[in-house]
């Protein structure tokens, strides 16, 4: 267990260095934030993240390269608008539910 959390924050760590604080943060939280709004299990939500992190670095760039924004806070912006839907989702299924 040791190993696995030191290599994460070793990754974090350089991560931070190349990429800067905001898109790491976004691709570490966000996606697992809205994964487990919408799943059932732990095995679902991690393919549902893995999705989610996907569409975050894929819109995000085609946001920044439509609009001319910077990359890093598009993809923040992606992740963000991700877990507000995610959450819209969880609340309406439990109203209909």
């Amino acid at each position: 267990m040791t190993t696995i959390l030191r290599s994460l924050a070793l990754a974090i760590s350089f991560l931070t260095q190349i990429l800067g604080a905001l898109p790491v943060f976004a691709f570490s939280v966000l996606p697992a934030m809205a994964a487990l709004r919408v799943s059932r299990n732990l095995s679902m939500a991690l393919a549902v993240a893995g999705g989610c992190g996907a569409a975050c670095g894929f819109l995000g760039y085609m946001a920044a390269f439509q609009y001319e924004l910077p990359v890093g806070a598009s993809q923040t912006l992606v992740g963000i608008i991700l877990v507000v839907a995610a959450e819209a989702l969880r609340r309406w299924a439990l109203r209909a539910s």
